[in-house]
């Protein structure tokens, strides 16, 4: 579990929301900012990588932060130091609520 001193990063996060363009009607999906907090950002290497690699094939990051239940992996990304990446898989630490695991691709 990270301590509040270990959350040093500030993590942007955003929610794919769709509208209609009102010109032609057509369905216009767009990043819009939801929150930004503070999480600690670890770089996957080695052994962890590799077991992260067994699941999720593209996982380089992982990012600790305090429980939202809003974030849906399908529909949120999040920015941390300039680099976006896409929500691979989202874990509630010991099922509390108090702590969430995200483990993150790198977006292209």
């Amino acid at each position: 579990m990270a301590r509040i001193g270990q959350l040093r990063h500030r993590a942007t996060f955003e929610v794919l929301e769709a509208s209609r363009d009102p010109v032609d009607g057509a369905e216009v999906e767009q990043w819009l900012p939801a929150f930004t907090t503070a999480g600690e950002l670890l770089e996957l290497r080695g052994r962890e990588y590799l077991a992260a690699r067994e699941v999720h094939s593209e996982v380089v990051a992982k990012l600790t932060i305090r429980y939202r239940a809003e974030i849906d992996p399908l529909r949120w990304r999040v920015t941390v130091d300039g680099t976006t990446y896409d929500i691979e898989h989202v874990v509630d630490l010991a099922g509390r609520r108090r702590y969430l695991e995200l483990l993150l691709s790198v977006i292209e």
